[in-house]
């Protein structure tokens, strides 16, 4: 009862890690302090002996916290950090958490006196959200996995490494069930089929009777794209990366092959595998 405001207040010291939790009873009375601060202690010393941070967090603080932290990562080489495709990719799949959290109601209650079961229905949650693209094609069963596995190791990363919650508080998340498809995600081309697009391209579509002439080298580089692109296998960031210093001869080819044969570099800032 010393302070300004008359309240009581409780403190524990915790002598194997030499750490002290104190907090305001906000109450004038002895009686009704003595009650507060015993269920506190109950509460309290238990994290206290396994290390667990007595300042608490919201979910969405959480989420603040983990993409920052996943920001400083960011690098422009694959393999070697968060590429910023992959932290825009974070940042959308985080939202969902944010947004299933204000759903619940649940946006300024503490990370840890939130009740783990929360998480099981977090995937349906997202299944039967409306679609703002594509909205005639049902959610990605797959997609919405890879958001729940996001928002788990955001838990790991801060929850649990930060020492702000618990295993035993921990949200419990269900993986929603995907069918098997062993299908190719990509048609791939036949030879016979790669041979009459390229000899469309060359010979039909880029000198069309009825085009311009700025319309005919635009088609022209467009079917000399796509004959390298198919040729390398490059994705599209690698092949828009390409610079003419970046074509060379193999040193190691015969002399006939010297003459058709190119080598293409990609560099690895400019790769998706960062090779």
């Amino acid at each position: 009862g010393r302070t300004k405001t008359g309240n009581f207040y409780v403190r524990i010291y915790d002598s194997n890690t030499k750490k002290v939790f104190s907090k305001s009873l906000r109450t004038q009375h002895r009686t009704h302090a003595l009650v507060a601060a015993e269920t506190l202690y109950r509460e309290k010393k238990d994290k206290l002996m396994q290390g667990v941070k007595m300042v608490s967090i919201t979910p969405v603080e959480m989420v603040d916290m983990y993409l920052e932290a996943r920001s400083k990562e960011r690098t422009n080489i694959p393999k070697t950090g968060l590429v910023n495709k992959s932290y825009e990719r974070l940042v959308h799949q985080l939202g969902y958490w944010k947004r299933y959290i204000a759903f619940l109601k649940l946006e300024r209650v503490h990370i840890e006196k939130i009740d783990p079961d929360i998480g099981k229905d977090f995937g349906t949650w997202i299944l039967n959200q409306p679609k703002e693209y594509y909205a005639n094609k049902p959610r990605s069963r797959e997609t919405i996995n890879h958001i729940i596995a996001a928002t788990k190791k955001m838990y790991r990363d801060i929850g649990i490494e930060e020492k702000y919650i618990t295993y035993n508080e921990f949200p419990k998340f269900k993986y929603l069930k995907v069918q098997p498809d062993n299908a190719p995600k990509r048609d791939v081309l036949t030879e016979q089929e790669y041979n009459e697009i390229t000899d469309w391209m060359n010979y039909k579509y880029a000198r069309g009777a009825s085009i311009s002439e700025l319309e005919a080298v635009k088609r022209r580089v467009f079917a000399l794209y796509f004959s390298i692109n198919y040729n390398i296998g490059a994705r599209t960031k690698e092949m828009l990366g390409i610079r003419w210093s970046d074509i060379s001869i193999n040193p190691n080819d015969t002399a006939a092959n010297k003459k058709v044969n190119r080598v293409i570099r990609i560099h690895p800032e400019n790769s998706k595998t960062g090779k």
